[in-house]
């Protein structure tokens, strides 16, 4: 669009509103990871309340009292690990890699709207420089 000569208004808006539409796709992928992990105790509290109820039925026989025990304490452990060593790292590095992702796309955007214009080349450096230093 650049080379064909169209308005640097026009191209800043529609690159602009491709940044925003990647921002907000990426931003739904991170919240469904977000939202798992915020789901995933409490069904491991779930589980540990199924292991308890099995555990108070089976306290006539004192040999599956363990075992019941055992998916009581499993499930919160398996909750707990799911959450905080694998969904909300998952989360956290998905958000960094959109927010790299944006400032890349607006790097470029800054970049094509100065050459759009017939920026000095040595201001255009200064600008893009400007963003290293963030």
């Amino acid at each position: 669009m650049t080379v064909d000569g169209q308005s640097p208004d026009d191209i800043r808006r529609i690159l602009d509103n491709e940044i925003s539409a990647s921002f907000e796709n990426g931003s739904r992928s991170v919240a469904v990871f977000e939202t798992m992990g915020g789901y995933a105790p409490a069904m491991g509290l779930i589980g540990t309340l199924i292991g308890l109820v099995q555990m108070l039925e089976a306290l006539g026989d004192a040999s599956t009292v363990g075992p019941a025990m055992s998916v009581a304490l499993l499930t919160t452990l398996y909750g707990a690990i799911l959450a905080n060593m694998f969904l909300l790292p998952v989360a956290g590095k998905l958000n960094n890699r959109i927010r790299e992702e944006i400032l890349i796309k607006q790097i470029t955007v800054d970049g094509l709207m100065s050459v759009a214009r017939d920026e000095n080349p040595i201001m255009l450096e200064q600008r893009l420089q400007s963003y290293i230093l963030q």
